[in-house]
């Protein structure tokens, strides 16, 4: 596996957005892969099946069923038993960080996931986690994936992955951000496990438990929790622990049940959770290696002002932004290609400016009906409608929401 840890630091002041999400998105499973000399009982085809794929049809889902198969079915990856959160480039990174915050010789680690850190007569055990579980949503949302054998019928091709195309689209982005340095987190030594029947893993109700516990792990680690790179997770990181409110993961999920129960609390969860990776990984990132600040800034600006993270995810969007910060200013984001793109996007190559404003109010109107808002602050579509709609457009009742986000958008 190469070294992540080098990576970050080899970064500089000119490296551009696409060499920082070359760090930011590396995906740790896929540098495990089926140890073909274990898998004998298993036909050649089979095998090759569970390897690692860069299809685009769904590629990080089909990746995570691989990961979770081929340890359901007792093959060795990446040589013994290999866990992303506590493989030697994850713990590389975990403690390169806690080193920095807390002095290189006040920390010890023990295998395979346990930190040990000496703070004034105290010594503190902490591990390794990953903050939020695909698992626990996936499974709800593809009841086909309980089994071995269910996966492996997809994986095989017997059975397609099916289900609403917006949280699928969401799915596949957190399949390939669960195992990326953002969310790769300290939780107090025994809270790996412990966590997951109180919480079923989630950021925000974890944040409540914690409260809760008082054995001295827990309390020096509430008392330690920005040094710990967690702020991203909760909403005023100055208040005292006991004060402070975690970014709930969906509308009311505080007062709600556990798991969304709704398409539409699944998609602002999955939305929510997949936006905290990405800024948490940006904060290490730059904790790592200063010299990328303002490249990095840019980007934590776009995702705090509701960026489409798939938009961020696929597209150079930095490169279209003017340098002068100004981010929020339309024009600052829009270049001569971005419609010529959106046509693409929207299947209607070389029509008019009309159709493509049609197309765009027709697609902001379905979603609002499904999802009862609108969608998140696409830095294309918004700017586009903003330059198209006409006087009598942005009078009529009909698309009052969409002027109000506009108008949000330009402040």
């Amino acid at each position: 596996m190469s070294n992540s840890l080098e990576e970050i630091k080899n970064l500089n002041s000119n490296s551009t957005w696409k060499d920082i999400k070359k760090v930011l998105l590396k995906d740790y499973k896929i540098f495990a892969d089926i140890d073909t000399n274990r898998t004998f009982y298993l036909k050649e085809e089979y095998v090759e099946k569970l390897k690692y794929t860069s299809d685009t049809n769904y590629k990080n889902i089909k990746n995570f069923l691989r990961y979770r198969t081929a340890g359901s079915a007792c093959l060795d990856i990446y040589k013994n038993n290999f866990d992303c959160d506590c493989c030697s480039d994850t713990i590389e990174v975990l403690r390169y960080l806690l080193e920095k915050e807390f002095g290189k010789d006040n920390i010890q680690f023990n295998k395979p996931r346990v930190f040990i850190i000496k703070d004034g007569n105290q010594e503190i055990s902490i591990e390794t986690d990953t903050m939020n579980s695909v698992w626990t949503l996936l499974n709800d949302y593809m009841p086909n994936i309980k089994t071995v054998f269910d996966r492996f019928s997809i994986l095989l091709g017997n059975q397609d992955i099916c289900g609403n195309e917006l949280v699928l689209k969401q799915f596949d982005n957190y399949c390939l951000l669960t195992h990326t340095i953002g969310n790769f987190v300290y939780v107090p030594k025994g809270y790996n496990v412990g966590r997951y029947n109180l919480t079923l893993d989630f950021s925000d109700l974890t944040i409540i438990d914690l409260k809760r516990q008082k054995d001295d792990n827990f309390i020096w680690y509430k008392d330690n929790f920005s040094k710990l790179y967690m702020n991203r997770f909760v909403e005023d990181i100055n208040k005292s622990f006991d004060d402070i409110r975690p970014k709930e993961l969906f509308d009311n999920h505080l007062n709600k049940d556990k798991k969304p129960c709704t398409l539409r609390d699944l998609s602002k969860c999955l939305d929510t959770m997949n936006r905290n990776i990405l800024l948490r990984g940006l904060d290490i990132i730059k904790s790592i290696q200063p010299e990328v600040k303002n490249e990095v800034d840019k980007v934590i600006s776009l995702l705090e002002n509701d960026i489409d993270i798939d938009y961020l995810l696929n597209e150079d969007i930095l490169d279209n932004i003017d340098k002068s910060n100004k981010y929020k200013e339309f024009n600052s984001v829009l270049s001569d290609s971005d419609l010529l793109r959106v046509r693409e996007k929207l299947g209607i190559k070389f029509k008019t400016d009309d159709e493509i404003k049609e197309r765009i109010l027709s697609f902001m109107l379905d979603y609002k009906s499904t999802y009862n808002y609108l969608p998140r602050g696409n830095y294309i579509l918004y700017p586009i409608l903003n330059k198209l709609l006409t006087d009598d457009d942005k009078n009529n009742e009909k698309y009052k929401d969409i002027i109000d986000k506009i108008n949000s958008l330009e402040k």
